[in-house]
């Protein structure tokens, strides 16, 4: 319905107003012609009507008069439908088709749905998104993307329906959440729940990177079912030769088992690595058995002296972190007085021969040994302790003093807040977190005045307020890196119980080290895939870091790319990586059958070559949907229940129908309308207004009037 209201005048005018202008112009129009003697009965009157019709509409319009429209719309309810979109809907087995038994179940949908809701249809595999048309080629499932979406856009919609198998590879249990989302869920199961005979290798797991002359675990897990008490071997390929063998019996009817082989390696290089399970009798298919990786072999360490001139809590956590980590050779000072020190003496240091410093406070008085190490190209972490701050300005000329302090011996507890415009930086590569949570810092209140080539990560917050204490600071000299850790109490992060604040630590603490330690590295070109494996339906992806012969991030270079297939006689393929900014480039390849491959960059500026570098990965032909193919019936029962929905096996039945006509008749919505015309907006008035001009000005003509 549309109804029509007149509303007046804008500005609002008095009615006593209007009133008096259309007497004005009735007056001044029977003005303008008062005097003039009839030629024809018709004429003057006529001619007063024109020019007070003409006079009406222009001061109409000069007081802004306007039209209300109302219209009531009724807006259909919304009912979601979530399509899984993973590999494993093609599935067939047992009496599933696969992709022809769902589209059967979907057009049953689509052709017993009630007409008068709206249908927004949501893929899902990994994450949700808006696409009506399914290509079944995610490699993973996540049907928590769909509750926590549900959760956000509970009030769009009345009801959701959900064509899964319930087979969940990505994410947390949904059912948990699925208790708090607001509409029923309708779950449609897709699938089948036949038990068949498999087994697959689901996962190659070592320590990465991995170091010459050096023990290290390569662990395979195996997943089975329907073969109790059967054996099989296990066999390990190094490079397409077998290299190792076990043999595994399955103790029971179903689950997973942990393979572990040991290796060392002489040399440096890459190792291409198969697993594969030797088929049995019966199996569902044997297109899961084998697995490959790819690692490159270094034949050094990266080697790094602590040295301590405070006994504290955070030395220990620093120190534990690093050598917990097989990248790292740890070698350890304390400064115990009188210019004597346990562990390694510093006199005996040769520098060239540390890849970073890591520094806990300052000494009292200057030490001729540190003076040396700090004049070096080494790179330094230095982190501060209470005592330091007092003999910072000792070494404004040196590493660690990359600010000026000014201040007392007054304690201020802050939380670290993250500087907005460093988020790039490779210190700052941290997995999303909340920052109020975190625990607080110790630092010395004061004034902090930063040296120019600096740059802030971190700064303190107290009290919800934003302060001038960095907390986090480093300098990029080319061939020496500088970071500056500058607060203490880093131990509660590393003791903490939350899962969150830990493992910030360790990730902020394993970036400086990292970036600080690679600085004095010979590649110039950093070229890695975005992961070890890739599926056969995924992207495959690169990413490079440039530095010239300057020690500078490169912008103004052109990295080729050149992929090859290692294990067959292929054509490599070449492309052309992307600059990203600040001398990071990236590459979307696209995607490749499974097998091993190579991919060797070549960057190249003002047409000299920089450096090359090269590195592999691995496309694996079975990915986590294929490892468990059977539906799970009782996972989609739980979420319908907790939702208020309920579990359909017939997507076309009455009984889904009827449940949606009551969605529908509940919560049918109508919305009012409303829009405004302003009168001057539409051009006809003043077409009206010259028509009635040009009228009068002709009959002035008529009788001879100027």
């Amino acid at each position: 319905m549309i109804s029509v209201l007149p509303e007046g005048f804008s500005p609002a005018l008095p009615v006593l107003i209007i009133i008096l202008l259309v007497i004005l112009s009735l007056f001044v129009s029977w003005w303008s012609y008062k005097s003039l003697e009839d030629q024809s009965r018709y004429i003057k009157p006529l001619l007063i009507t024109l020019r007070t019709l003409s006079l009406l509409i222009l001061c109409a319009l000069l007081f802004n008069p306007y039209v209300t429209r109302q219209q009531i719309v009724s807006t259909p309810n919304e009912v979601a439908v979530f399509i899984d979109n993973s590999s494993s809907i093609l599935v067939e087995r047992g009496s599933y088709e696969g992709e022809s038994d769902f589209r059967s179940a979907y057009d049953a949908f689509l052709a017993n749905r009630p007409e008068n809701l709206s249908y927004p249809v949501f893929q899902f595999g990994d994450y949700v998104r808006e696409d009506n048309e399914p290509d079944f080629s995610d490699p993973s499932t996540n049907i928590q993307q769909v509750t926590e979406y549900l959760l956000e856009n509970g009030n769009r919609f009345s009801a959701a329906v959900l064509f899964s198998d319930g087979i969940i590879t990505r994410g947390r249990n949904p059912v948990f959440q699925a208790q708090s989302v607001t509409v029923p869920l309708i779950t449609v199961p897709l699938g089948d729940t036949t038990l068949v005979r498999d087994i697959s290798v689901a996962e190659i797991e070592y320590t990465d990177p991995i170091y010459t002359n050096t023990i290290h675990r390569i662990t395979v897990e195996i997943r089975h079912r329907g073969y109790e008490n059967v054996e099989t071997d296990i066999v390990l390929y190094e490079n397409g030769v077998p290299a190792d063998r076990k043999t595994i019996q399955f103790p029971s009817s179903s689950g997973t088992e942990w393979i572990d082989f040991d290796r060392s390696y002489a040399n440096d290089g890459f190792v291409n690595l198969t697993v594969s399970a030797e088929p049995v009798d019966g199996e569902f298919t044997e297109e899961n058995n084998r697995a490959s990786a790819a690692f490159r072999v270094l034949d050094n360490k990266t080697r790094i002296l602590s040295i301590a001139y405070e006994i504290m809590p955070d030395v220990a956590s620093v120190r534990r972190l690093i050598a917990t980590d097989r990248q790292y050779e740890l070698l350890q000072s304390t400064y115990l007085g009188n210019g004597r020190y346990a562990g390694e003496s510093l006199s005996g240091i040769n520098p060239d021969d540390i890849d970073l410093l890591v520094i806990h406070g300052l000494p009292v008085q200057r030490d001729s040994n540190l003076n040396r190490l700090l004049n070096s190209d080494t790179s330094v972490l230095f982190m501060s302790t209470p005592g330091s701050y007092s003999m910072i300005g000792n070494y404004q000329q040196q590493s660690p003093a990359l600010f000026e302090f000014r201040g007392s011996d007054t304690e201020l507890t802050v939380l670290p807040a993250q500087d907005t415009t460093s988020v790039s930086h490779p210190l700052m590569e941290l997995t999303p977190l909340t920052w109020n949570r975190l625990p607080s810092l110790t630092v010395q209140d004061g004034e902090y005045q930063m040296i120019p080539g600096t740059e802030v990560h971190l700064w303190g917050q107290s009290a919800q307020k934003a302060t001038e204490i960095p907390l986090l600071v480093s300098a990029d000299y080319g061939n020496k890196r500088v970071a500056n850790l500058n607060a203490y109490g880093w131990n509660r992060y590393d003791l903490s119980t939350q899962s969150e604040v830990s493992q910030f630590f360790e990730e902020i603490v394993t970036n400086i080290i990292s970036w600080g330690s690679s600085a004095n590295e010979d590649r110039l070109l950093i070229l890695e895939p975005l992961r070890d494996t890739f599926t056969e339906l995924e992207q495959v992806q690169f990413r490079a870091s440039l530095i010239n012969e300057r020690g500078e991030r490169e912008p103004n270079a052109s990295i080729s790319l050149t992929l090859t297939r290692l294990d067959q006689n292929t054509v490599p393929v070449s492309f052309q990586m992307r600059h990203l900014g600040d001398g990071n480039y990236e590459l979307n390849a696209g995607r490749y059958p499974s097998g091993i491959y190579s991919a060797r960059g070549r960057a190249v500026a003002a047409g000299r070559e920089i450096d090359v570098d090269e590195t592999r990965f691995t496309i694996g032909s079975v990915n986590e949907e294929m490892i468990d193919t059977r539906r799970n019936s009782a996972l989609l029962q739980q979420l319908a229940a907790v939702t208020g929905g309920y579990y359909e096996e017939n997507a076309g039945s009455e009984k889904l129908s009827e449940f949606l006509e009551e969605i529908s008749d509940q919560n049918n919505t109508d919305n009012t309308v409303t829009e405004t015309d302003y009168l001057y907006r539409n051009g006809i008035w003043f077409f009206i207004a010259i028509l009635l001009l040009t009228a009068e000005w002709m009959l002035r003509r008529k009788i001879s009037l100027p």
